[in-house]
């Protein structure tokens, strides 16, 4: 896939066609610039000054309420389905004993990398910009964290980290509903760690180590920023950008080591999306206390939400 091509495909997801279809294929971004079109329309239709609640936003409420509860009570069961299927995995022969144990280099190598950057650059920047425990904070977020490990799914997680996010009593929950949706579109770390990761390790394990040079490796972490912003959430994306990216950078044909990277795919591709979501939600927090929004007024919440018609004013 070209560049041009990426970029196309990156715009063309802010409006898409068909909205069931952008749910399939996880399509976050157009999900999002589709669920703010009808908010809107939902707010330009509903009169304040009637008295009555707006019904569709409290339906979707409700819904968003019950199905809430049902994800809570699954939280807790989702890893064993997550070792079942790698155990099935196993033992039928689709992921042979070999091919893990060549394949795992390459997930133990992407670990490392996350470990690293989530403690030497999203620590760092949140004890600085903070000055609070990132460990502390990060404890609220295993429920989500949890959820992604076992699903690897943005749309399954998001309802997860937010209502986390609101128990922490760290970022106002009308900043958090902003700031996620938005973040995991677009601020995609882990991403781009795998986008720099992943073709050095191709080039070391091919023999061809002599090619990663101080300048190309800088190169490679420019690209690799740039093309995980707005990454189309579907599978295959990252294998296709990471080909795209080694062509670019190497001018060669993709070494045959690749096939460690797609083998490992179904594990590395949960651990990134993982580390997105920690990063998106230590933004979150990090504009939370930089505009004071790490707590919502009470009385600015109802005034919003009677705003909005979910509930109804004193008379």
């Amino acid at each position: 896939m070209s560049l041009a091509a990426q970029i196309v495909l990156f715009f063309g997801d802010f409006f898409t066609e068909n909205v069931t279809s952008a749910f399939v294929s996880v399509q976050f971004l157009g999900v999002t610039i589709f669920s703010m079109i009808i908010g809107a329309t939902l707010m330009a239709v509903y009169d304040p000054a009637s008295g009555e609640p707006n019904h569709a936003l409290v339906l979707i409420h409700q819904v968003h309420v019950v199905l809430e509860m049902i994800l809570n009570w699954l939280v807790p069961y989702i890893p064993l389905g997550t070792l079942s299927m790698m155990t099935y995995s196993i033992m039928t022969g689709e992921i042979s004993q070999e091919a893990m144990r060549d394949s795992l280099y390459f997930a133990i190598t992407m670990v490392v990398a996350l470990v690293a950057n989530f403690v030497f650059v999203a620590c760092v920047l949140y004890v600085v910009l903070v000055r609070r425990n990132p460990l502390k904070f990060t404890w609220f977020l295993m429920p989500g964290v949890i959820f992604m490990l076992a699903t690897g799914d943005y749309l399954a997680t998001t309802p997860v980290l937010l209502r986390s996010l609101e128990k922490s009593r760290q970022v106002s929950r009308t900043m958090a509903q902003f700031t996620i949706c938005m973040g995991v579109s677009l601020c995609l770390c882990g991403t781009a760690v795998f986008f720099v990761v992943a073709p050095i390790f191709m080039a070391y394990t091919s023999g061809m180590g002599d090619i990663v040079t101080p300048g190309r490796v800088i190169g490679l972490v420019a690209i690799a920023t740039a093309s995980s912003i707005g990454l189309p959430l579907v599978p295959g994306a990252a294998l296709t950008f990471t080909c795209t990216i080694w062509r670019t950078l190497f001018s060669s044909q993709v070494p045959g080591s690749f096939v460690h990277v797609v083998a490992m795919e179904w594990a590395t591709y949960r651990l990134r999306r993982t580390y997105n979501i920690i990063v998106a939600a230590f933004i979150a927090r990090i504009i939370a206390e930089q505009l004071d929004e790490t707590v919502e007024d009470e009385e600015d919440r109802a005034h919003l939400d009677e705003r909005l018609g979910t509930t109804q004013g004193t008379k």
